[in-house]
């Protein structure tokens, strides 16, 4: 989220997120500042931006910054936070697949005492948190119950729910919004210079977030799932029972990106839907596929595309207990062919 320019950092706003910004905008002038927050909201949705710039204007040394509640990105303080090496700004990251309570006590509880070296407040920045156990949230409590006036917490988070009653009752939180399609594809195509189709793919694909849609744009194996969801989803109507077992194999074998191949899966038949439905093409998200999507449009259902995008998303619950992937697989591409032939 920074470009370089004349010599030093500068952050850029992050899109889609302005209610967040002028919140903390606001605090910065009035000079309300909580002592805790929660940015809340999906993997690449920009809470870690968010919460930059916030700190980033709490230790920035310039005047003006307290009247606009905006950073300079100029001064000394900006620049050492834009670098990652301000002392006042503290990132808090586990490297295991848990926030214990060990991490909490060194890095948090253990120097929250220590002032600030050079600016009026100290920041903690804390990721992750919806992994942090509740024995490291229950000891994070005694110290958000009572902090030095100097100390902001910001916890970022996937999701607000892990946290304790206690915790959420102490803190503010802040959720993220899903960012308008049309801004999203806009976006994608200026800064990362693809094409529209791509873009609104990945804009889809992200649920309205920029750096999921990014990361889908970037990713060799994303791209590669999509021509593969093509292949199968073009044809499975009127493929062999043979070829269905043949597709499962092959998508098994992507591992990593099952789960993004079962979204894509729920894109191709929502845009199925829709051409049914109204016969539209501005909203169609494989637009590049649009005869193909038209000729499906034509041969299934109502109740069968219904009972299909049901079945998708069963497939999509089942993944997340830990069921054989290959057997989900195989289930939803064999329950997608009986009901693209219903009539």
């Amino acid at each position: 989220m920074f470009v370089e320019r004349q010599g030093y950092m500068e952050t850029k706003k992050v899109l889609g997120q302005d209610h967040i910004t002028k919140y903390f905008v606001n605090a910065v002038v009035s000079t309300k500042i909580s002592h805790a927050y929660i940015i809340e909201g999906p993997e690449g949705s920009g809470k870690k931006a968010l919460a930059e710039e916030f700190a980033t204007t709490l230790v920035c040394e310039s005047e003006e910054s307290k009247a606009t509640g905006k950073a300079c990105h100029n001064c000394s303080g900006c620049k050492r936070a834009s670098s990652y090496n301000h002392p006042d700004i503290k990132y808090i990251k586990s490297d295991k697949k848990t926030v214990g309570v060990d991490l909490i006590r060194d890095q948090v509880n253990n120097d929250v005492g220590i002032l600030p070296y050079s600016s009026d407040k100290k920041i903690y920045i804390i990721e992750d948190c919806e992994k942090m156990t509740v024995e490291a949230q229950n000891s994070l409590l005694k110290t958000i119950e009572e902090p030095p006036e100097y100390v902001v917490f910001v916890l970022l988070t996937t999701n607000v729910d892990k946290f304790l009653e206690t915790i959420l009752s102490r803190c503010t939180v802040l959720s993220t919004k899903p960012i308008r399609e049309d801004i999203l594809v806009k976006e994608l195509c200026d800064t990362l210079g693809v094409s529209e189709y791509d873009a609104r793919l990945a804009a889809s694909f992200s649920g309205g977030h920029i750096g999921k849609a990014k990361e889908v744009l970037q990713s060799e194996d994303l791209m590669e799932n999509k021509k593969l969801a093509v292949s199968v989803f073009s044809s499975i109507r009127v493929a062999p029972m043979i070829k269905v077992r043949e597709y499962s194999t092959l998508i098994e074998k992507q591992k990593d990106n099952i789960d993004a191949f079962i979204e894509m899966a729920i894109l191709w038949y929502k845009d199925v839907l829709m051409s049914k439905a109204n016969g539209g093409k501005n909203n169609i998200v494989f637009r590049e596929n649009i005869k193909t999507i038209e000729e499906e449009a034509s041969q299934i259902s109502f109740g069968g595309l219904n009972k299909i995008i049901e079945a998708i998303e069963a497939a999509q619950t089942r993944m997340t207990r830990n069921v054989n992937p290959k057997r989900v697989i195989e289930m939803m591409l064999l329950q997608i062919k009986e009901y693209s032939n219903l009539k």
